[in-house]
């Protein structure tokens, strides 16, 4: 039986320079590290004979020599496990990246071109490619190979099975499918995801940002006689959420807390949300945002409100205090009209408009 655990886009360094997170990006970064270390604790605790690690683990523009050491002791900690790396567009292999500063132990080994090549171990073959640039596109990927099917046959690579037109190696899975791979360990997509049941991407290690939602991680497999079998393991430290919550005039505060509580409570990590506030007010009731944030923070690692929420005039007030003015006469104007979404626009418009004026 071959074993083996795949993980992949792990960003070390991300800089969130354009994230709403841009604020804790230390605190970020840390978990990413944490997350990378469950994984080599995991590999240990398992005893596999494969790490596969599909690319982008570092962003090379903020990646420093001291934290590529970092990485490499982390390679050290299981000199007993073969661990296979294919660099992706964000840690392509250059002869001045830092893949080649450090001396990388005897069981790390990287892919370093942008044609296909192969690894031999007594238990697989494992086939791979490398970036050497931000950007690569390539036709007939595979090379017309031939495989050893005595062997287990494994692909490891960086790219994009669902856009034919992405400059990240766009890889086409008719191609794919002409080769009898036993697993084929994807990299680039941040979202766990199955293009079929032996081609895999495991997605990012540790979600950066709200569009990465639900758990992340790794993916376990075993191969014995040609049957694949595998697993998603979470190892993220954080899990970022999103919810929606609708408001209305009659807007309880500790409704809100008490279904925010209850969302917590579903998560042993850290909770980072994404507070959507829906539905309408009077224009009188005003609800301070930032007060809101800083009484509900205290549920979670991290969280920020989307107001989304309309305020409209309560007619039916302004109209009893203004039967016989100009207001009041408006007011019975539209009301005439058909009610429409186009009469309603036109009544809060028409409100502003008129009670601004006479208020000045």
């Amino acid at each position: 039986m071959l074993s083996f655990l795949h993980g992949s886009d792990f960003h070390l360094s991300a800089s969130f320079a354009h994230s709403s997170l841009r604020e804790i990006a230390i605190k970020r970064r840390n978990d990413i590290w944490r997350s990378v270390e469950s994984l080599f604790e995991l590999a240990k605790m398992k005893e596999v004979d494969f790490i596969f690690l599909t690319g982008d683990l570092f962003n090379e523009e903020y990646f420093t020599l001291s934290e590529m050491k970092r990485l490499v002791d982390l390679f050290n900690l299981i000199p007993e496990i073969n661990i296979i790396i294919t660099p992706g567009n964000h840690d392509p292999y250059r002869q001045d990246s830092l893949w080649t500063v450090v001396k990388m132990p005897d069981h790390v080994f990287l892919f370093k071109n942008e044609r296909i090549e192969k690894l031999e171990f007594p238990k697989a073959d494992i086939y791979g490619i490398a970036f050497e640039n931000q950007h690569f596109k390539k036709e007939n990927l595979l090379d017309n190979l031939l495989l050893n099917e005595e062997k287990t046959n494994i692909l490891a690579i960086h790219g994009d099975v669902y856009d034919r037109d992405s400059p990240y190696l766009s890889i086409d899975r008719k191609e794919l499918k002409k080769y009898p791979f036993d697993y084929i360990a994807l990299g680039h997509i941040h979202k766990p995801a199955a293009a079929d049941s032996r081609t895999m991407y495991p997605g990012s290690i540790e979600p950066l940002d709200f569009g990465e939602k639900g758990a992340h991680g790794v993916i376990y497999g075993e191969i014995e006689d040609g049957v694949l079998r595998t697993e998603r393991i979470s190892l993220s430290k954080s899990v970022f959420l999103e919810h929606v919550f609708t408001i209305d005039n009659s807007f309880n505060y500790y409704e809100l807390e008490g279904e925010l509580s209850e969302i917590k409570k579903n998560y042993s990590n850290k909770v980072y949300l994404r507070l959507i506030l829906e539905g309408s007010l009077s224009k009188e009731y005003e609800i301070d945002m930032e007060s809101l944030k800083e009484q509900l923070g205290g549920f979670f690692e991290y969280i920020e409100i989307i107001d989304n929420i309309s305020q409209e005039y309560d007619v039916e007030k302004i109209y009893e205090l203004n039967r016989s003015n100009l207001i009041g006469l408006f007011i019975d104007e539209i009301k005439m009209r058909k009610e429409d979404p186009a009469s309603k626009i036109a009544l809060q418009v028409g409100l502003e408009a008129l009670i601004e004026h006479g208020e000045k």
